[in-house]
């Protein structure tokens, strides 16, 4: 079993539940989702001094928002895992507590209506510090 991890692929432990598996009940499925681009991103990408003048380690960007694009990122999740809840839906969003990454899962995890008429709930949410990732000084 091959699993696609931050662009490069990861060969899973033989033992480990199939694809099969999974969708008989055998087994879970995790699926990971970084957080879509926030201002600290795009200031880091675009303002000469984001690093000299340490802008990263204030409140603006330590907790950013997700900017327009950062949001269109995460509606795209959505449409991708309206398409996917056909096959099972989620049955829990373990997330980060910064505001980002609360974003991206609100938005990327809603409550639709299937082409059917079918009303599906969004899936419990558990907000964690456990599930932020760290690297270096920053936090996601």
């Amino acid at each position: 079993v091959r699993v696609k991890c931050w662009r490069r692929t990861v060969k899973l432990r033989p033992g480990w539940p199939s694809e099969q598996a999974v969708e008989a009940g055998a087994g879970k499925r995790l699926t990971f989702i970084r957080h879509a681009e926030g201002w600290h991103n795009k200031h880091s990408r675009e303002l000469a001094n984001y690093y000299p003048d340490k802008l990263w380690a204030t409140d603006t960007y330590w907790d950013a928002k997700l900017t327009p694009e950062g949001e269109a990122q995460a509606y795209t999740i959505a449409v991708k895992q309206q398409w996917r809840q056909m096959r099972g839906k989620p049955e829990l969003v373990v997330v980060s507590p910064l505001t980002r990454a609360l974003q991206t899962a609100t938005i990327g995890f809603p409550n639709h209506t299937t082409p059917s008429g079918l009303a599906i709930a969004a899936p419990p949410f558990l907000a964690t510090s456990l599930a932020h990732g760290r690297v270096w000084t920053h936090t996601c």
